[in-house]
């Protein structure tokens, strides 16, 4: 494997303005589905209903953010040949900047984990609380005795926080 160099992500940048919008956008709407759900479940209380999906969608964007600027690398290799099809030797500027495809390559990958991340401990834990789990095995019975408030905190929280956990070990890897 050739060497890697890391690509700087410019978020003021109207691309990557729009993309981190489009992020907070879609974890809005998956966190307003999750809201909506309980609201029919009979959470009323307004601030707790708000509170915890503010929170985590912001934790889930710095957490995007973070995991697309750690894997935000390209090859030596790519680098080169794009700065050698230039022509009176411009291509050391394209060398420099990533190209959009690759960068747009990246973040989406990146809001992909990050999304899968949150859902799967969100969906295992929502399952093990659930009436008819708990109903068939015993041993899960103190868990079906949680209140309806009291679940979707653990939800929402320790989804979060594994979510987090997983995000940071990823990013700290590099892919």
């Amino acid at each position: 494997m050739g060497k890697r160099q890391r690509v700087v992500v410019r978020w003021a940048a109207p691309k990557e303005l729009a993309t981190l919008t489009t992020f907070i956008a879609a974890i809005s709407l998956l966190e307003a589905v999750l809201v909506t759900s309980f609201w029919l479940m009979g959470i009323t209380d307004l601030v707790l209903l708000l509170l915890p999906p503010i929170g985590v969608v912001i934790a889930l964007t710095f957490l995007w953010v973070y995991l697309t600027e750690q894997t935000a690398v390209i090859s030596k290799k790519v680098k080169e040949k794009r700065g050698r099809r230039s022509f009176f030797g411009l291509g050391n500027l394209s060398s420099i900047l990533p190209s959009g495809r690759m960068l747009g390559k990246i973040t989406f990958r990146s809001a992909t984990i990050v999304i899968v991340a949150f859902l799967i401990p969100f969906g295992a834990i929502y399952i093990l609380t659930s009436q008819w789990i708990v109903q068939s095995f015993a041993s899960l019975k103190p868990l079906g005795e949680i209140e309806v408030i009291w679940r979707y905190v653990l939800l929402q929280d320790v989804s979060a926080l594994i979510a987090g956990a997983s995000i940071l070990l990823i990013g700290h890897r590099r892919f």
